[in-house]
């Protein structure tokens, strides 16, 4: 399935500091506008095929956003399984990736959906993950 956007600019990952659609997507992302950082994120994800790398990144990001939105608005099913395919998206992505230390957000991800294998809703705060950009 083709998921290219027509007119959509092409763009590379190491292009990350350039691209105001991710930096705003992070900069929602870490102020928990999660569905807002998923629609600026949106266009970057279907500027590739589906099966490639930026896109499945981008998606990854829009997965972890949409679970923590169901994770805040209390819907435990929806959240366990946004979180489940965020690690499914990610698989692969070692180190640094468009400025994100892919491991570490993973883990802090992991931590912030912990409270539903726990048996609790956890509402948002210390330990919602955030996204660090490094250099």
């Amino acid at each position: 399935m083709q998921r290219l956007t027509e007119g959509a600019r092409s763009w590379t990952p190491e292009e990350w500091r350039d691209l105001p659609a991710y930096l705003r997507g992070v900069d929602l992302f870490n102020r928990w506008y999660f569905w807002e950082a998923h629609e600026a994120w949106e266009g970057l994800w279907r500027a590739h095929a589906a099966s490639s790398d930026p896109a499945r990144f981008i998606q990854g990001l829009i997965g972890a956003s949409a679970a923590l939105l169901k994770l805040h608005r209390g819907e435990e099913r929806a959240a366990r399984k946004l979180g489940r395919s965020v690690g499914e998206r990610w698989n692969g992505f070692r180190g640094v990736w468009m400025g994100i230390e892919v491991e570490r957000f993973r883990a802090e991800f992991d931590r912030g959906l912990a409270s539903l294998d726990e048996g609790g809703l956890v509402a948002l705060g210390p330990q919602t993950p955030v996204i660090r950009l490094i250099d």
